[in-house]
């Protein structure tokens, strides 16, 4: 896994100063590479490619509302955590790229869950390389067919791509959490499933059935249930 960016933005440099060093220890206990940028005003980060933004709810300017109004109008994949001193406000900074919030004082343990709430969220954000060098995002994949030596991805845009590859290096390229192995010929992404049948997968504006192998179809199915758990707890 890559360098995650992660940005902190707060007005006040002594809580940048404290993030900053809660995530460093993370980063040295947990093994998470990080790459991580503390400024007091978002004005001078805006060019920064941030995975994970840290933001206090109540600044001067551009208040972390304003901001996250700004990155879903962009549609941008940024997740962000709101930090705070006021639980009060807390009821307004709900969103879709919200995952959480984190109290003033900030405490190590609180901090630990959220970063393992990011990480387990993170991985459709996650981007596999094909042999040409062209970067394809884990959550934009529908379903990988092989075929002979070779597989076709079918992402959510509906380009397709075919490439010599096995399923079983695709398997180890992928979050395990977040696909399922149907068959010995088809992997499918748990974020576009429309329905499990008895003999099959729906997906998402596909009309045909994904058929299921009869020795993967329960694994599948409990797996299916462990995805669907965590995303509703997510908020996913």
């Amino acid at each position: 896994m890559r360098k995650i960016n992660v940005l902190v933005c707060d007005d006040q440099p002594e809580i940048v100063e404290q993030m900053k060093t809660l995530l460093l220890r993370y980063e040295d206990e947990y093994g998470r590479a990080m790459r991580i940028l503390g400024v007091t005003s978002y004005d001078t980060a805006e060019d920064f490619p941030a995975d994970l933004l840290f933001l206090d709810i109540e600044m001067p300017g551009r208040s972390g509302l304003s901001i996250r109004d700004e990155l879903e109008k962009k549609s941008a994949d940024s997740l962000i955590i709101f930090v705070t001193s006021h639980s009060e406000a807390v009821w307004d900074a709900f969103g879709r790229n919200v995952i959480g919030f984190f109290e003033k004082p900030m405490d190590y343990d609180r901090l630990c869950q959220l970063m393992k709430k990011f990480f387990d969220l993170y991985s459709i954000y996650e981007t596999v390389n094909l042999e040409d060098g062209t970067q394809l995002a884990v959550g934009d994949i529908v379903w990988i067919q092989v075929k002979d030596i070779y597989s076709q991805v079918r992402l959510a845009s509906g380009a397709k791509y075919t490439l010599r590859r096995s399923l079983s290096v695709w398997e180890s390229m992928l979050p395990a959490e977040d696909f399922l192995r149907i068959s010995d010929t088809c992997i499918v992404g748990c974020r576009y499933v429309a329905r499990l049948e008895k003999k099959g997968v729906r997906l998402d504006d596909c009309e045909e059935l994904f058929p299921f192998s009869t020795r993967r179809k329960k694994g599948c199915e409990e797996k299916y249930l462990h995805y669907c758990r965590k995303m509703a707890r997510y908020g996913g």
